[in-house]
């Protein structure tokens, strides 16, 4: 090859080139940190407030899965889609916000409140007062939302992939979520795909009723006088069949908490089931609850506890199965 040869360009090649991969899709903005917490999420311990009343302002919602980085996507997602139904399916729904205040249980010098929080006169307490400051500025954004923002709560639920909205109407969760179901298969099946790309990013919707902290005691101590009380209204829907329950549990951000513990705790406040109502100091338990048993196939109904970092949520669901585990994406599929 002659020196000329070797300066003159190459010719560029007439062999198509492999084309790129396709780019993947970029996870959201992060839903646990920054800006975005401070102005969509609720505080997380807010689950823990008013947690043993038996009135409207206790802690009750949905908790949406979805997959870890789509969380800001499904909750746009899930706020339009309960914005629009909620009407549809509870039209005499009514919105219950102001809650009536309840005896705390600790003190509030204790952790550092200020005179002025406490009725007397304002004094330095030595801290910063970031606590106090964000539950006055929590205050005045409730008290400004619109009134679709009054009826839901976006709260921190402190896992990846994991929502919480926080009912603020009078509408039990469990009914909610039962007669969506009950109202997807009315639907056509065109229907049922348009409702489901509607919440794409979001699979199971699973109603809790109670809220409490994540400790074995508090767990057993305040499911022990709920859970009777809420297994007596299915024993009036059987007419032949047994009773039978499940204990399904879940565990996320949580460490040193097993599962197996927590259900346990759960059975033990069964009646027949465990050993709290065995001794004669407890309470009398109406007959008829001491005849369930444990089903784990085809149970009539399912005592679903999750635990999420610093929070216990609890309730009764019926006809778990049959409902693809709460999963919204399944309804309808064979």
């Amino acid at each position: 090859m002659s020196a000329e040869e070797k300066k003159r360009p190459r010719k560029a090649s007439l062999q198509p080139t492999a084309s790129p991969p396709p780019k993947k899709q970029k996870p959201t903005i992060p839903i646990t940190r920054g800006k975005f917490k401070n102005r969509f999420l609720r505080k997380h311990s807010s689950l823990l407030h008013n947690c043993k009343s038996e009135g409207l302002e206790r802690p009750r919602g949905l908790i949406i899965t979805c997959p870890v980085g789509s969380e800001t996507r499904a909750l746009g997602q899930i706020r339009t889609f309960l914005d629009r139904y909620l009407p549809i399916l509870f039209p005499e729904h009514k919105t219950v916000w102001t809650s009536r205040p309840h005896e705390l249980d600790i003190d509030l010098k204790i952790v550092g409140a200020s005179d002025s929080e406490l009725g007397g006169a304002p004094q330095d307490t030595g801290g910063d007062g970031d606590d106090s400051a964000d539950e006055m500025n929590e205050t005045r954004e409730e008290s400004a939302d619109s009134k679709n923002d009054r009826k839901f709560q976006a709260v921190d639920a402190a896992c990846g992939g994991v929502l919480f909205i926080r009912f603020r109407v009078d509408t039990d969760p469990v009914d909610f979520v039962v007669k969506l179901f009950e109202y997807m298969n009315t639907l056509s099946l065109s229907e049922q795909n348009s409702l489901k790309k509607s919440i794409s990013h979001c699979s199971r919707i699973l109603p809790i009723t109670h809220t409490m902290p994540s400790t074995l005691p508090d767990i057993q101590s305040h499911l022990e006088p709920v859970i009777p009380r809420m297994l007596t209204p299915h024993l009036d829907t059987l007419t032949t069949q047994p009773p039978t329950l499940a204990c399904i549990t879940e565990v996320r951000n949580r460490e040193g908490l097993k599962k197996e513990s927590v259900r346990d705790a759960v059975l033990k406040c069964v009646p027949g089931l465990g050993s709290v109502q065995t001794s004669d100091s407890s309470p009398q338990v109406d007959a008829k609850l001491v005849c369930w048993s444990v089903n784990l196939k085809e149970p009539t109904v399912v005592l679903f506890t999750t635990v999420f970092k610093s929070v216990c949520g609890f309730s009764v669901l019926p006809r778990y199965y049959e409902y693809k585990k709460y999963n919204v994406q399944m309804i309808g599929v064979p």
